[in-house]
């Protein structure tokens, strides 16, 4: 793993949230959107935009969001 000064801003704030220990992810693929947000600048994300990405089903496109989303109050 990269040290902490060779890792961006963003991804410094990833790391945030995915080691909160009280909202632990539980799909494999929730780093991987979260990176993906980051990267593409995306302001607004849709359901179907990480569903097309991802390939994945709408419903697990949906719970990987919700869990986005209530984690929200770690992206400061």
């Amino acid at each position: 793993m990269k040290d902490r000064q060779n890792t961006s801003p963003d991804k410094i704030n990833i790391n945030k949230i995915i080691k909160n220990e009280n909202d632990a992810p539980t799909d494999a693929l929730h780093e991987e959107t979260l990176e993906f947000i980051f990267n593409e600048g995306l302001k607004v994300i849709k359901v179907s935009t990480v569903q097309h990405h991802f390939r994945i089903g709408y419903n697990r496109a949906a719970n990987i969001l919700e869990k986005i989303r209530k984690s929200n109050r770690n992206f400061d």
